[in-house]
């Protein structure tokens, strides 16, 4: 995935579930809306590594913004790469890479860096992914 580094395996059966209630009433603002959140915002079931491999594997339970997004209906599609640590690693720490995520690069210029602690967060929804990024 583009700037990320960990797509939902629910993802297809939650836009299913959001579809159906929509259908039956449900008005919830952001219902069915897919949502990236940074790789270093706590998400249910699925990694939270900021970019590190010191924490591959953690799967803390979700943040509080986490827990409103769903509230409002919101589907956490996946986690968006971002600097390692976001970008607290050192004085020569190179912008939009992590360890676990790689290197991001510009959706439409693949040879440039988009800069930036959350370069994922920025090159997903240019990219089409999804609509706007929480990070």
């Amino acid at each position: 995935m583009p700037g990320g580094t960990t797509v939902s395996k629910n993802a297809r059966v939650d836009a299913a579930a959001a579809a159906r209630a929509r259908r039956s009433g449900d008005r919830r603002p952001l219902l069915g809306v897919p949502i990236l959140v940074k790789d270093n915002i706590d998400t249910t079931g699925m990694p939270t590594t900021a970019g590190s491999l010191a924490l591959a594997g953690s799967t803390p339970p979700d943040a509080f913004i986490v827990k409103r997004l769903r509230a409002a209906g919101a589907l956490i599609i996946g986690k968006a790469n971002l600097s390692e640590w976001a970008n607290f690693r050192g004085n020569q720490s190179s912008s939009g890479w992590s360890a676990v995520g790689g290197q991001t690069n510009m959706a439409y210029a693949l040879d440039r860096n988009p800069c930036g602690a959350s370069a994922g967060a920025g090159v997903a929804p240019s990219a089409g992914l999804a609509p706007g990024p929480d990070g």
